[in-house]
């Protein structure tokens, strides 16, 4: 799927684009096996909200809306990073440290120059990403700095980007008047020359330790429940959670009793716009 993030526009088209494009793969499972649905449809993308993408800009929908739908109508309210792991070291899954390393790294992104990526540059970028995810930690792994053939070391392209965070990452502090940017960047940077004080290393020397990732699983899984169950409610109580939880129940069996169509009906209407690949 080409869908590029250019402009606003472009990536609704390759969106919408994605969801009109029929796959053979998918054609080859059908859509229903007697009564029974396989798949809602054999496009490439069966509804919007399938695209598993590293990034995305979102809107909040309105109800019947679609996501392509909110930001035709609105624009991009917020930017949703999806490409990030739980840490399974903090009992809420992400620490102090992380976030602010988020928010500098996503405002570096923002204030940086960045000419428009051609379709070409953009698998680039990607083949870049795969060998980031399969190999990230590998010594020596190099990356194309384009399409050019040009290439970098994971650690000398990771140094020049970090050396940009940390000019950023003062002005950042001179406004929360504290070193936490520049503290997470130094933190950050010494992963270069250690990837066992990464995340994964960590997970790995735990993991060869103990024998397997089930007993470091359930390790700190009895770790995180201790620790939460000695945090107290700060807003909400139990009874709070008790009572949405039923209001929840009630209100999904309210508009099934008013519910007059039938699951068919409904993808009929849902897809109105979008061509079906294949015939019910």
């Amino acid at each position: 799927m080409k869908i590029g993030f250019n402009t606003l526009e472009q990536y609704l088209e390759g969106v919408r684009r994605a969801i009109r494009t029929p796959s053979q793969q998918f054609a080859q499972l059908g859509i229903r096996d007697g009564d029974t649905y396989r798949q809602l449809n054999t496009n490439m993308l069966q509804i919007e909200n399938e695209l598993y993408a590293p990034i995305r800009p979102k809107r909040n929908a309105e109800s019947g809306e679609k996501p392509t739908e909110a930001l035709s109508r609105g624009g991009v309210e917020y930017i949703e990073v999806r490409s990030l792991d739980v840490n399974p070291y903090s009992p809420i899954g992400i620490e102090e440290d992380q976030v602010h390393f988020l928010d500098l790294f996503v405002s570096w992104c923002a204030l940086s120059p960045s000419e428009p990526m051609s379709d070409s540059e953009l698998n680039c970028w990607r083949d870049n990403w795969n060998k980031i995810v399969l190999e990230g930690r590998k010594p020596g792994l190099t990356l194309t700095t384009g399409c050019d053939g040009d290439t970098l070391t994971q650690a000398e392209w990771g140094r020049q980007v970090m050396a940009e965070l940390k000019q950023l990452a003062k002005v950042m502090d001179q406004t929360v008047g504290d070193s936490r940017y520049e503290r997470v960047c130094d933190k950050m940077i010494a992963c270069f020359d250690n990837p066992e004080l990464t995340l994964s290393g960590r997970v790995l020397a735990d993991v060869i330790a103990q024998g397997g990732i089930g007993g470091v699983g359930l390790s700190l899984a009895s770790e995180h429940k201790e620790a939460l169950a000695d945090v107290s409610y700060r807003v909400h109580s139990d009874a709070d959670f008790l009572r949405e939880a039923e209001d929840s129940a009630a209100r999904q069996k309210a508009v099934e009793a008013s519910d007059t169509q039938s699951f068919e009906q409904f993808l009929n209407a849902y897809f109105n716009d979008v061509p079906m690949a294949e015939s019910w």
